[in-house]
């Protein structure tokens, strides 16, 4: 009798360790991990956002509705039927710190809404689309995912960034080093009752980067932060009327990268900043001034210089 209990006992908690990791595994992880499992086709939008959002529903604007779970909660707007509504807006190829071939899936986040029985993209004058973004990797030529935020920023006007000429939003790929890229969100020139402005947003790509803190000695310093995280933003235009005088105050910002040896770039802001009479179109003042920021490994972000 005793040899069937000892026989028995390591069966027993082999079971009981099994059971026990599925208990702790949450749908969220479990989710997860099926995702960062699969091989994603970047060359099919349709069967990209089945594989990224686990639902084959669409509708008529051959957006993917979906909906979040218990455990998820996002500030995306749902559409008409109380769903959200995505679509896969482009794709940017890049290749990373390690020369790996990379690619940014950039997803936008549609309020759809009903107008003549008909789906419609909806959204009021300050209300751009929300982005979200997901990052992958070539390994053994198949696409793997790394990165997916469901939502990371918003860009544009009446529920699109393509909107027109001024506030026209562009997406783009910068280097902030010779091996390290940034996501570069740039929202057009919009605004009313005589403001206006424009901002850029910078966000992180790389998993990991390497460079050099000493130039005498080859010593490397391992960078660890959160992939997509906002490191610098900052208004590039901002003008506001002063109806009393029938002036305005015009700020033009323009930013530069300035190369150093074996670190992640400098950046060096110029403002010109302008005062003009708006009647008789007359140049009142004009002042130059600028800024440098540098890359701060302690808080992950870009912090201005001080003299």
């Amino acid at each position: 009798m005793n040899l069937k209990i000892i026989f028995i006992i390591p069966f027993a908690l082999l079971f009981f360790k099994c059971t026990s990791n599925k208990v702790n595994n949450s749908p969220k992880e479990q989710l997860k991990s099926e995702i960062n499992d699969q091989v994603f086709d970047l060359n099919s939008p349709h069967k990209l956002l089945i594989q990224l959002y686990h639902s084959e529903e669409f509708d008529s604007l051959n957006n993917v509705i979906w909906s979040e779970n218990i455990s998820d909660c996002y500030s995306i707007p749902k559409s008409y039927d109380n769903l959200f509504h995505t679509n896969v807006d482009t794709v940017i190829y890049f290749k990373n710190c390690e020369n790996i071939e990379c690619a940014a899936v950039i997803l936008s986040n549609y309020q759809v809404g009903i107008d003549n029985k008909k789906e419609v993209i909806i959204g009021s004058h300050f209300q751009g689309v929300d982005l979200g973004v997901a990052l992958f990797k070539k390994v053994d030529d198949c696409w793997n995912i790394y990165k997916f935020n469901r939502e990371l920023t918003s860009l544009g006007y009446f529920g699109e960034y393509r909107t027109g000429r001024e506030d026209q939003g562009q997406i783009s790929i910068e280097k902030f080093g010779e091996n390290w890229n940034v996501l570069c969100f740039t929202d057009g020139i919009g605004g009313n009752t005589g403001e206006f402005w424009g901002t850029k947003q910078y966000f992180t790509l790389e998993e990991k980067f390497n460079f050099k803190i000493s130039y005498d000695v080859v010593e490397y310093q391992y960078l660890n932060y959160s992939v997509l995280k906002e490191i610098f933003s900052y208004r590039y235009h901002h003008n506001y009327y002063f109806p009393d005088l029938e002036n305005q105050n015009i700020f033009t910002i323009k930013m530069k990268p300035i190369l150093k040896r074996h670190e992640l770039y400098d950046l060096k802001l110029t403002i010109e900043e302008e005062n003009r009479n708006v009647e008789s179109n007359k140049l009142n003042s004009i002042k130059y001034s600028s800024k440098i920021f540098s890359y701060s490994n302690e808080y992950n972000i870009y912090l201005e210089k001080k003299n």
